[in-house]
């Protein structure tokens, strides 16, 4: 067991990041960026044991071969052109239900397993984990029941946001939705809820926000001086200059980072990218922990080595 896959786009420079890493540390590893119609797989179940070989790059691996696995999202599968439409949705679903097969047959350590993603990547639950292991989380309501929403508005005296419950996922190509204050305008818009639901949080006021990034039990912590400008007062995703939204790494308190790393053991995660508010009393609130979160603007702004930590995680 010495080879490491790396699973994700070979132009994504977080995985150019590890495949780097790994090269300095003398880790035999290959990048696994696809599966089309000239790479093979195939899992064996006998007597409640599973094997499994793949046959990609020109290489053969078998289970016994691989040590550990990054696996950044899921992989491109290449539906061959011969393929009619109206055989390609079939087809795609047998590649992933294939794929699933092949991943479930390795029983290396992830970094992270595709069903711990997929466990971890509805909010509530994060919150309502994330309360269990003592940290603090802001009231939030999720529903597409406008006079629910007119209630929680009310309640907060209309201090609350808006956020997406999974992501900017459908939407035009190039936009992103980012958390939004809600205003007394916006009220009367409440029946288009009955649309598609929305999650509302209580607003919390900001002294500085985390984008706390976890490998293992290491922590790398990039404190976020979103207040500085008016842009990412509510959002720091909005990206503003640099220089007025600074960036800088800093240690968090002890309890803060005890109980996150309580939280992706609850989760089994071994990398979780975290949200955290501090507010003007020094409290912290947890928002959300991403499995897939990205990190390498985050490295390149503050020096951190986090593709480093993945790499000697994924080899040790």
């Amino acid at each position: 067991m010495n080879t490491i896959l790396v699973l994700g786009r070979y132009d994504d420079p977080h995985i150019k990041g590890i495949s780097n890493e790994l090269s300095k540390l003398g880790k035999e590893h290959i990048v696994i960026d696809h599966f089309d119609t000239s790479d093979s797989f195939h899992v064996m179940f006998n007597d409640g044991i599973k094997n499994s070989v793949i046959n990609i790059n020109k290489r053969q691996i078998s289970n016994h071969e691989i040590k550990s696995i990054w696996n950044t999202s899921a992989l491109k599968i290449m539906i061959d052109e011969k393929i009619i439409d109206d055989a390609k949705k079939f087809v795609q679903a047998e590649w992933t239900e294939g794929i699933t097969s092949l991943w479930d047959a390795l029983d290396v350590k992830w970094v992270n397993h595709p069903s711990s993603i997929s466990n971890a990547v509805n909010r509530m639950k994060q919150l309502q984990l994330a309360n269990e292991v003592g940290l603090k989380t802001p009231k939030t309501l999720v529903t597409n029941d406008s006079q629910a929403f007119l209630n929680f508005f009310n309640k907060y005296h209309g201090e609350i946001v808006a956020k997406t419950l999974h992501s900017s996922e459908g939407v035009p190509e190039g936009k992103m939705i980012f958390t939004t204050k809600v205003t007394e305008n916006d009220l009367k818009n409440a029946s288009s809820l009955k649309y598609a639901p929305c999650m509302f949080q209580e607003y919390i006021p900001k002294k500085t926000e985390f984008r706390i990034t976890v490998v293992g039990e290491t922590i790398r912590t990039a404190e976020i001086h979103s207040q500085k400008s008016k842009k990412t007062m509510h959002d720091w995703r909005h990206y503003d200059d640099f220089t007025k939204t600074p960036y800088v790494e800093v240690d968090l308190p002890d309890d803060i980072s005890h109980k996150l790393l309580k939280l992706t053991k609850k989760m089994n995660l071994e990398f979780g990218a975290a949200d955290l508010i501090r507010t003007p009393d020094d409290d912290f609130i947890f928002l959300e922990i991403n499995p897939n979160g990205r990190w390498w603007w985050i490295q390149e702004l503050t020096g951190m080595n986090i593709a480093k930590d993945i790499a000697n995680h994924l080899a040790n």
